[in-house]
């Protein structure tokens, strides 16, 4: 897969370093952390890859944290995707969508909406340090992912050229 990936500092946006445990990044935040990075969110074209950052990956040597309540995109968010006619999302976090889903009776909703639903490929587990220090919130991105048959997911390796 090749296409133009774009990055969401969310955490950047927010003046942290990562954001907080079950934090629901909204659409608000989504646009506002765009425009803050000098990218209009109107300027989002089909096929474009949407990557989230939270900070989380500075906790993947903390298992404890790391895998406790990631902060992550709801279903607010997952309807802009969608809107937006995205190819796929990822993020520095396990499972790019806010856990526990402030709704009780929903088990991975965002999961649901963006693959099952509408086929947007979510990759998760990034990381987004070195492009967050040089200031690289758009790129060419280039998903390698392993073919296998009947499977629902792959390692791959991400690559961003700037």
């Amino acid at each position: 897969i090749i296409t133009r990936g774009i990055l969401i500092d969310v955490a950047g946006y927010k003046g942290q370093s990562k954001l907080s445990h079950s934090y629901e990044v909204t659409r608000a935040d989504a646009e506002g952390a765009l425009r803050k990075q000098g990218i209009d969110p109107d300027s989002i074209r089909e096929g474009d890859a949407l990557f989230f950052r939270y900070g989380w990956s500075k906790l993947w040597r903390q298992p404890e944290k790391y895998n406790t309540n990631p902060p992550g995109i709801g279903l607010e968010v997952a309807a802009w995707v969608v809107s937006k006619k995205a190819s796929m999302v990822g993020s520095d976090s396990w499972t790019t969508e806010v856990v526990p889903n402030p709704n009780p009776e929903l088990v991975f909703p965002v999961h649901q909406e963006l693959i099952t639903k509408n086929g947007v490929f979510n990759l998760e587990n990034m990381v987004f340090e070195e492009l967050v220090r040089d200031r690289v919130y758009e790129f060419l991105f280039i998903h390698t992912p392993i073919r296998y048959k009947g499977a629902t997911g792959s390692p791959a390796r991400p690559i961003a050229i700037r």
